[in-house]
């Protein structure tokens, strides 16, 4: 019987501990995060519980907890600051067992959209590693956004 109380117990502690950092289908995240947009309500989540230690120290050169992402002054998810999105798209390229691409095209406010994510698996989980926008003529890489970013705030800052 007293097994039986602890496993209880176990997956109690289980159910209500953290949750694991990364995802677990890099797409599927993506594909949710988008069908977010479109019902107008993105929950906010943070790099932090979904990027790369690569990424995270390149947000939190911003000095902020939460990751630094908000410092980029638009929305990089929809390459905006506000949002419209239609048609959206998400395919998975496999670039190998520890990396994968995950292709994201949509229309913002009726402008093509394209957002090629980055991911890594590391300890059994998908990690973002970077973001690469590369609409029409506008090319950006998040970490190069945020290292840029963090550049310019440590000459602002005293």
């Amino acid at each position: 019987m007293a097994w039986f109380f602890l496993a209880l117990a176990a997956l109690a502690l289980a159910a209500f501990g953290p949750a694991p950092r990364g995802v677990e289908d890099p797409r599927a995240f993506v594909q949710q995060r988008y069908s977010e947009y479109l019902r107008g309500n993105p929950r906010s989540i943070h790099l932090d519980d979904y990027a790369s230690e690569r990424l995270i120290a390149l947000a939190d050169a911003l000095g902020e907890a939460e990751g630094g992402e908000d410092r980029l002054g638009f929305d990089w998810w929809v390459n905006g600051q506000d949002w419209q999105l239609s048609d959206i798209r998400v395919t998975r390229i496999d670039a190998g067992p520890d990396d994968q691409i995950v292709l994201a095209r949509f229309a913002n406010f009726g402008r093509e959209g394209v957002n090629r994510f980055h991911f890594v698996r590391q300890r059994g989980r998908w990690f973002l590693d970077d973001v690469q926008n590369v609409t029409g003529g506008e090319i950006w890489m998040l970490s190069s956004l945020l290292r840029q970013a963090a550049d310019d705030a440590s000459r602002i800052r005293p």
